[in-house]
């Protein structure tokens, strides 16, 4: 079980990163707003456009994507109907792309019967991604937890040393 101090140095830590996210969504509600004023034709979707639509919108698209393959086994963002509907849990990928077929192939990760979770592997990702991009902090250790923590010295350190 972490330490409390553990677990807050990890909230404070991620504070900034969670924020420059919100920052991010923020400006480029900013800008789409902008862009929509310049068409007199869009003006009934600037009325309906607000800030807390696009940042739903938002959550929506970027808690349901998923790595694949395209044709060129090059990474390709895809959004793929019902894969949204299984649960995570730690194990290994079981989703691939079928060259021969050209199409997803997403296997359970166990044995289900009628009435039964579907689990899947969401990816190697750290806590912090977990929690931006699908809303959640796995409740089991997470072997690809990682987080780069940034350090800086103040102006006096700096001073000190140099002399």
């Amino acid at each position: 079980m972490a330490s409390p101090l553990g677990t807050f140095i990890w909230c404070w830590t991620i504070y900034g990163d969670i924020l420059t996210h919100i920052h991010r969504i923020a400006r480029q509600y900013s800008y789409i707003y902008a862009l929509l004023k310049n068409y007199t034709y869009l003006s009934k979707l600037r009325e309906y456009f607000s800030y807390d639509m696009y940042r739903w919108a938002v959550s929506v698209a970027s808690t349901r994507q998923n790595y694949t393959l395209d044709d060129n086994c090059q990474l390709l963002l895809s959004m793929i109907p019902v894969m949204d509907m299984s649960n995570h849990q730690n194990g290994t990928t079981c989703v691939h792309y079928n060259t021969k077929l050209k199409q997803i192939d997403c296997n359970t990760m166990n044995d289900t019967r009628n009435n039964e979770q579907i689990f899947m592997f969401y990816g190697k990702r750290t806590n912090l991604e977990y929690l931006i991009h699908n809303g959640f902090v796995p409740n089991e250790n997470n072997p690809y937890d990682t987080y780069i923590l940034k350090l800086g010295t103040s102006s006096l350190f700096r001073t000190m040393v140099t002399e």
